[in-house]
């Protein structure tokens, strides 16, 4: 997959390459990413964003926004706020990565056509 990240592409340095085998896990912790907003309700940390999702090109390249945390400290699973609605977990970790406290770092998948509330049209 490409990244791609700012206009002049010079935003990331890849140091190393390979396929890793995610694991499924009942606890995670998430630091330096940027992750769907409702974790932003669950968390209470981070900073909340509105970023373009994705570019619709049969509108002349209309950006269609969401909102987004960015997440910077450490957050461990454990410490998020649970709602009966909507339970916490199982999580996709990265097993080789830094174990803290028995959890592994979490991965958030971003969706560009996704089905939630936080799209918006500005334009």
């Amino acid at each position: 997959y490409a990244v791609v990240l700012g206009r002049s592409q010079d935003l990331f340095t890849y140091t190393h390459v390979g396929v890793v085998e995610l694991e499924q896990a009942d606890r995670a912790y998430f630091e330096h990413t940027l992750a769907p907003h409702e974790m932003a309700l669950r968390t209470m940390r981070g900073i909340t964003v509105l970023m373009p999702r994705y570019l619709d090109y049969a509108r002349n390249r209309a950006p269609i926004f969401s909102r987004y945390v960015v997440i910077g400290k450490r957050v461990m699973s454990d410490e998020f706020i649970r709602f009966s609605d909507r339970p916490n977990g199982p999580y996709w970790v990265d097993p080789t990565t830094t174990d803290v406290k028995g959890s592994h770092l979490g991965l958030a998948f971003l969706s560009f056509t996704g089905d939630d509330s936080d799209r918006f049209t500005l334009a």
